[in-house]
């Protein structure tokens, strides 16, 4: 009898034989013309093989044996596992040697590295997989990307079934930013979530396609292998049928949660936008970077919003009502509701009215009339006719050495064709730079500019109306987004990234930095977090003496007031109050410069009579060179 390890060895060096003889008998001739052999290497394998076992004589030539045919068919499966595991590279590294793999997802399978230089592309898969599905099984240890709640929401509302297991650390994360995408799922007949201790593994499976996901251990996506194969696909259904029994039902509560978030939404105040059927809504969480988020909920760090809610520490915002009024040449208090932002009835926006609804508005000629106020900048974001008059301090950073304006640099990269986001911290001076750049690209005469201002109007969805405006016109169309991360504007990106390589439109979104230099918790399709890379990105620059110098000037330029501190000492209170955050004096512009308040430097004071009937004088003059 031959030994066994004797028989693998005949098995790997005869595998041509066994395969082909397993098809039909041959003759040896035939198989010297079959197989391309000499006729002495036919004679000895033949010889081996019967030996063996493997093959056996017949009238009308040599056939392999039911023996010889498992194993062959046993070896060539190993092989083609052996070339599947070698292509998948380093994309298993972090596995542990008890995961819980079937050989069969990797059958066929293409693999998928987060890493240089596409890092997102394990994401774009999975997003390729999720999008309009009509059915899918997924177990998850940690969420992907963000948008994978909103995905298996629309397949559920859209009448698809989701089967969903989520390791104990994963459901936590999701029952605290996912709450209302998963409770829509979780209320939906024929849909199932439930959790487990752990899952070793991502596994997915969606409209044909089996999805292997690969996490690092602090829960980022290391990697992904996709099949087509259909014992990949029937294995990947079964795991998840499997972890889904053995686990606990986690779909009550966040059903539970789901309800109570619409009752109190049909309760409480407005929502910014519609909660439609098939699409995802905001955070059900506070914030704390700044923010309101757009489902009316409050803040915890006692900034002023731009919505008009109240934050916690007791101050109501006064930006949106003050600037709405100044912007509508008034100086009134807004009485219509957040459009009126930007809102003119006569402005040339008829057959705009999703865009208009949803916060998009031209900055024309229209809407730099109004009088101005000198002080409004100091108490509220700068309404764009104050920008256009030269009330706000045009912010400069250092350059090759010199300093240069933040608003010239974003002008000068934007009309190169480049879409720039501006960053820094909550009040910060973004908008107000960007309001900046808005009125300087259209008093140049390069072209239209299209803007949608913080919670300015419902979540954006009417991405084809904004691409018919920008593209349909004449000159190089400027789109300004304010507040790009939130969700109700972040469809934008994805309308940059469709016509980034379109000549004659640039985009420049406005950004906190803690959000977007978390990719993962931006609400971004992978397509969008893959263009976001090609962004070029500014940093609002940290106040420094050189700039509060400048900002007393003007300040003293244009309302005739002077504080009793020196810069020194106001920089030095700036930055004991809450250190990097530039709100202080030229940042926040919603809040009055520091100094201003009696408990922290009760001397900002008008020079005279005089000087401020001077500079209302001056006021009354036409602007001929903007402030630097």
């Amino acid at each position: 009898m031959t030994e066994p390890s004797e028989l693998v060895g005949v098995v790997e060096r005869r595998l041509d034989f066994l395969e082909r003889l397993a098809a039909e008998p041959l003759r040896k001739h035939e198989l010297v013309d079959a197989l391309g052999h000499s006729r002495s290497t036919v004679n000895r394998a033949i010889n081996e093989l019967e030996a063996a076992g493997l093959v056996a004589g017949e009238t009308d030539g040599y056939r392999t044996t039911l023996p010889g045919r498992l194993l062959a068919d046993g070896y060539r499966e190993f092989l083609t596992v052996a070339d599947d595991l070698a292509a998948a590279g380093d994309v298993l590294d972090p596995l542990g040697a008890d995961a819980d793999v079937s050989p069969a997802i990797f059958r066929g399978a293409e693999t998928y590295r987060a890493a240089a230089p596409d890092p997102y592309r394990p994401v774009e898969v999975l997003d390729g997989a999720l999008a309009d599905a009509d059915a899918v099984a997924a177990a998850l240890p940690a969420f992907p990307y963000p948008r994978v709640a909103e995905r298996l929401r629309r397949t559920a509302v859209g009448g698809g079934t989701v089967d969903l297991a989520l390791a104990e650390r994963a459901y936590r994360h999701a029952a605290k930013r996912f709450a209302d995408d998963l409770g829509a799922v979780a209320r939906r007949e024929g849909c199932r979530i439930a959790t487990v201790d752990a899952v070793d593994v991502g596994v997915i499976a969606a409209d044909g396609v089996a999805l292997l996901l690969i996490f690092d251990d602090d829960g980022t996506l290391h990697g992904a292998a996709s099949s087509t194969d259909p014992e990949a696909l029937a294995w990947a259904e079964a795991r998840v049928r499997d972890l889904i029994g053995r686990g606990r039902d986690g779909g009550e509560a966040l059903a539970a949660m789901d309800r109570a978030a619409a009752s109190a939404t049909e309760d409480g105040p407005a929502a910014s936008g519609p909660r439609d059927a098939d699409a995802s809504t905001g955070d059900t969480d506070p914030n704390t970077d700044g923010h309101t988020n757009t489902d009316g909920h409050t803040n915890t760090d006692g900034h002023t919003n731009t919505d008009g809610h109240t934050n916690t520490d007791g101050r109501t915002n006064t930006d949106a009502t003050e600037a709405a009024g100044r912007d509508a040449g008034t100086g009134a208090e807004r009485s219509d509701g957040d459009d009126a932002l930007f809102r003119r009835p006569d402005s040339g926006e008829r057959g705009q009215d999703a865009l208009s609804t949803q916060g998009f508005h031209a900055v024309d000629g229209d809407r730099l009339a109004g009088d101005p106020d000198p002080r409004g900048p100091l108490r509220a974001t700068a309404s764009f006719p104050e920008v256009d008059a030269g009330y706000v301090l045009d912010r400069t950073a250092v350059r090759d050495g010199e300093r240069r304006s933040i608003t010239g640099l974003l002008v000068d990269g934007l009309a190169e064709g480049t879409d720039h986001a501006l960053v820094g911290p909550p009040g910060s001076g973004k908008s107000t730079v960007c309001r900046s750049v808005a009125v300087e690209w259209y008093r140049s005469g390069r072209g239209p500019v299209t803007y949608r201002a913080s919670g300015g109007g419902e979540a954006f969805t009417a991405t084809e109306r904004l691409r018919e405006r920008v593209t349909g016109g004449d000159g190089h169309h400027l789109v300004v987004v304010e507040d790009a991360v939130e969700p109700g504007a972040a469809e934008a990106v994805g309308v940059a990234r469709e016509l980034a390589d379109r000549d004659g439109v640039s985009f420049l979104f406005d950004a906190r930095e803690e959000p977007y230099d978390d990719p993962d918790g931006l609400p971004l399709s992978p397509a969008d977090l893959r263009y976001r890379r090609r962004i070029e990105t500014v940093r609002v620059p940290r106040l420094d003496e050189r700039e509060v110098e400048r900002f007393v000037g003007h300040v003293a330029e244009r309302t005739g007031t002077v504080p009793a501190a020196d810069p020194e000492s106001l920089l030095a209170d700036v930055r004991r109050a809450d250190d990097e955050r530039v709100g202080e004096l030229l940042g926040r512009p919603g809040t009055p410069p520091a100094g201003t308040t009696r408990d922290r430097c009760p001397g900002w004071r008008p020079r005279s009579r005089r000087r401020s009937a001077r500079s209302r004088a001056a006021r009354r003059r036409p602007r001929t060179s903007r402030c630097l």
